[in-house]
């Protein structure tokens, strides 16, 4: 057996392996923690860029962005219904307007009735003289040209009215055959140039009539431009709160991951802190039996140890 003591007081040749040995452990011990973990903190990077970059799960929001899509078309055309029927409103006072023009300019019509008369001439011979004639024909010939002149104007208007047989929101507000059967009419409207009473009677009948009708297309009308405020209102109320309900469930999902992203980081790091006392208390172990080695062996005089020795 060699003894790695030297009674001399120098180190032996095995005491000197042993500090060799020991001061090469250090960098050793080292180059393996750092390397075990770099290994442990390239894994717990990648399971984090994992986490971060997971898309958010369709599953819990699928039926929610399925009613959101169809929210959003409803509002469109629950918008383009508004339009429709805020440009119908002054397009119809425009009508009413222009039947109530035309039914003013009949009323101011001269009517009147011919007549034959008699006279007696003087002289040796009778005579016959005649008296009287047709009345207001004559006079009304440029109230008649201003009326066809404005009839034909509220035609072509009547004519770009927009008017669709069927709307999707609101009530039905007839616009469409109201304005079949007014064009029927005014294009066949008769006014025999006013010539009687009954006439300028006919013709103020036929356009009051149109006008009651369109009054009242014009009414529900006007109910529709309410009606399509508060369908606007209210989708967009629903798409707010759809929007915030996948909103939620994201954020809840977002909450999770990060939750998750700490638990691993607490992990990985509990793992390294481990190793690190686990390295280290390798290395005291270490440096223990070495010095323990090295260090002299010494015994009292006349004990067994030093007579054995």
């Amino acid at each position: 057996m060699v003894s790695v003591v030297n009674t001399g007081g120098g180190l032996s040749a095995a005491a000197a392996l042993v500090r060799v040995s020991q001061a090469a452990a250090g960098p050793a011990f080292e180059l393996r923690f750092h390397a075990l973990q770099n290994s442990v903190l390239d894994r717990m990077n990648k399971e984090i860029a994992a986490l971060q970059e997971a898309k958010p799960s369709t599953a819990k929001t699928a039926h929610l962005e399925v009613r959101l899509k169809g929210l959003r078309k409803s509002l469109e055309l629950v918008k383009e219904f508004q339009a429709r029927t805020e440009s119908t409103i002054p397009a119809l006072e425009g009508v009413l307007a222009q039947l109530s023009e035309l039914g003013s300019l009949a009323g101011q019509a001269t009517t009147g009735g011919g007549g034959n008369g008699k006279g007696k001439g003087g002289g040796n011979g009778n005579g016959n003289g005649g008296g009287g004639g047709n009345g207001g024909g004559n006079q009304n010939a440029a109230l008649v040209a201003e009326f066809e002149d404005k009839l034909a104007g509220a035609i072509a208007d009547i004519e770009s009215l927009p008017a669709r047989s069927f709307e999707p929101f609101g009530a039905p507000n007839r616009l469409a055959t109201v304005k079949r059967e007014a064009l029927a009419a005014l294009e066949s409207l008769q006014h025999n140039n006013f010539k009687k009473q009954k006439d300028v009677d006919a013709v103020q009948s036929a356009l009051s009539d149109l006008g009651a009708r369109f009054s009242a297309s014009l009414e529900v009308t006007r109910i529709n431009e309410d009606i399509a405020g508060r369908l606007i209102d209210s989708t967009a109320g629903k798409i707010g709160n759809a929007e915030s309900a996948i909103d939620g469930i994201r954020l809840a999902e977002q909450r999770g991951r990060l939750d998750q992203i700490t638990e691993r980081r607490d992990y990985f790091s509990r793992v390294l802190t481990s190793l690190s006392l686990a390295f280290e208390a390798s290395r005291n172990l270490t440096n223990y039996g070495a010095n323990g080695a090295v260090l002299p062996q010494r015994t009292d005089r006349g004990s067994i140890l030093d007579i054995l020795r």
